[in-house]
């Protein structure tokens, strides 16, 4: 994915992101923006296949912006098919196999992905994949949990592909030689009620914050979620 060194925030890479306030010499974190967001019944978008709409909860979760304009609206699989051996990792932390469909995505705007690559209005699918482990991406973040977005005409089916496949299909949403990607950050155990969003004030980054009902073979679990929504990484 990402081919420059970067860091995701959360442990040593988010001091050296603070803001300086050159006059004073302050170190002054950004000023959050107010985001936040709804989870509605709300009609899939038309141009996913049946298939995969199939596949998807009937809610959604909407984020709004400070001017409270819709921004992105989500809709998880569901269930989320998950791994019934998983062991976390240290820089794994979701029980998903790479390449699996996790839920779609519809931009009401332009947007940005997680490195800063323009994103167009429109609704994609969102495809799990994890950072490589190769000479162009080692040590460039600090977990290797993402998703992928897939322009919805170029992803049909629900089942499950390759990790290969996902990236290659997710250039044509960037318009780059680099898939559009979204961080998922660790999850960790969520107070009060869900959806939310919450802010990490060294990247400016926006994060939503919800729960998927998983499925393991017979077992069923919710999933915690941590998505960034809004902001990117470091240059």
């Amino acid at each position: 994915m990402a081919s420059r060194r970067r860091r995701h925030p959360g442990l040593m890479g988010c001091g050296l992101l603070t803001l300086t306030l050159a006059l004073a010499g302050w170190v002054v974190p950004p000023q959050p923006t107010k985001y936040s967001v709804s989870r509605i019944e709300a009609d899939l978008p038309q141009e996913l296949s049946g298939d995969v709409r199939a596949a998807l909860s009937k809610e959604s979760d909407r984020v709004d912006n400070a001017a409270g304009k819709a921004v992105v609206q989500l809709w998880l699989r569901a269930p989320l098919p998950l791994k019934a051996d998983f062991q976390e990792q240290l820089d794994v932390k979701y029980p998903l196999e790479p390449g699996m469909l996790v839920g779609a995505i519809r931009y009401l705007s332009s947007g940005t992905d997680y490195r800063n690559q323009t994103v167009k209005p429109g609704a994609y699918t969102l495809r799990y994949a994890q950072q490589p482990q190769d000479g162009n991406h080692l040590g460039t973040a600090q977990y290797r949990d993402f998703v992928v977005l897939i322009p919805a005409a170029q992803d049909k089916s629900p089942d499950k592909i390759s990790q290969e496949q996902a990236l290659e299909k997710s250039k044509k949403a960037s318009g780059t030689s680099h898939p559009a990607v979204l961080s998922l950050l660790p999850p960790e155990p969520a107070t009060g009620p869900l959806p939310k969003m919450t802010h990490e004030p060294n990247l400016d980054l926006q994060i939503l914050v919800a729960k998927a009902a998983g499925k393991a073979g017979e077992k069923t679990q919710d999933v915690p979620i941590q998505l960034v929504v809004v902001g990117h990484a470091p240059e």
